[in-house]
């Protein structure tokens, strides 16, 4: 079976953190992949690493004239069996061939984007709903969920490395730094969490305006800017606990990450945490943007060792149950075998 996977997306995100996950994932089957990107050397090292075939292209937006030919001229001449486009705008790039093309949704996205799609793949229950409310039979919209690509046996990452004492306790928030993933409210709640750090691993555009807002609060000498981190693992063994402030967040895999880790998460109850998350089981859960509740939920992790343990159990639960590399390609390799099985009309006919 031959697939090609296309993702248009930027330097840094969670939804491109996973299909990199899953497209090397994907690999160790039998399947035959090509990888179209953007230029990005962080990916294609990995991809030439791995021994993943690849093609690049800018994917520019409005004014781009030539991506759009040039995907389908590759595509065409890869002649696969499957075409998966990952988001809205990898997807507006698609063109009609004899593949099957299936639409990858990581959002609540516009319909209107993903054209001519044999299927569509939803990472949360909630998501194939709002593929569905927007006119997509029930058929052909799927709940396909994300997971935790994890070595579990890599190094923590040098409390040292970040001026941290060995023996503080240690919250992590991995993020992009923007306004969506609510680390504004992460800082203003750590003020009245004394006996702690905090490790913000991320880049983005909020930057400044987060280390200014540190610095307004005189929290510098607590609080650490880590930048991107590809290896989220090392970033969560080298932590006690992890915040996940996201006023939106339709999934969430770094959530998942903290379970496989058994790191114990406070999370906002934006769409995805909302839908999965337990409050007291798996998580604790806060209203978005409450930062008395994060305040509270904080010192409650640092003083409540029984809750740290029963939440690291229920959240080891949760991840087995749904979250895993096995699981998730599994559900891949059945919708692509469904997606290539004639439909036999003669026999369905004479059944009904």
């Amino acid at each position: 079976m031959k697939i090609v996977q296309v993702m248009a997306g930027a330097a840094h995100g969670g939804a491109e953190t996973f299909f990199m996950d899953l497209v090397r994932a994907l690999h160790r089957t039998d399947l035959d992949q090509l990888v179209i990107i953007r230029p990005d050397e962080t990916r294609i090292k990995i991809l030439e690493q791995d021994g993943i075939k690849y093609k690049t292209l800018p994917f520019g937006g409005l004014l781009d004239f030539k991506t759009k030919g040039q995907m389908h001229k590759i595509i065409n001449e890869y002649q696969p069996d499957i075409v998966q486009t990952f988001m809205g705008r990898a997807s507006s790039y698609y063109t009609l061939g004899p593949w099957k093309h299936i639409g990858w949704f990581g959002g609540y996205y516009d319909l209107k984007r993903f054209k001519h799609c044999d299927a569509y793949v939803g990472v949360t229950f909630d998501i194939a709903r709002n593929i569905r409310k927007q006119g997509a039979p029930d058929e052909m919209a799927h709940t396909i969920h994300t997971y935790a690509d994890l070595d579990y046996d890599t190094p923590a990452l040098k409390r040292s490395d970040y001026d941290t004492p060995e023996d503080a306790k240690v919250f992590c928030a991995l993020a992009r730094l923007h306004w969506k993933k609510g680390l504004d409210t992460l800082l203003d709640a750590f003020t009245a969490v004394p006996d702690a750090y905090l490790w913000i691993a991320g880049e983005g555009e909020d930057r400044e305006k987060l280390e200014q807002q540190m610095n307004d609060l005189g929290l510098q000498d607590r609080v650490r800017f880590l930048g991107w981190q590809d290896d989220r693992a090392a970033v969560l063994k080298a932590s006690d606990f992890c915040v996940f402030p996201s006023r939106y967040e339709p999934f969430g895999t770094v959530m998942v990450e903290a379970w496989a880790m058994k790191t114990p998460i406070i999370a906002a109850a934006s769409q995805g945490p909302k839908e999965y998350m337990k409050h007291e089981q798996n998580g604790l859960l806060m209203e978005i943007d409450d930062t008395a509740a994060l305040s509270e939920y904080m010192n409650r992790f640092l003083n409540d060792k029984e809750l740290c343990e029963r939440v690291i159990k229920g959240g080891q639960e949760t991840f087995q149950e749904r979250f895993t590399e096995d699981a998730v390609v599994e559900e891949y390799m059945k919708l692509y075998n469904a997606l290539l099985t004639p439909v036999d009309t003669k026999n369905a006919a004479k059944a009904i």
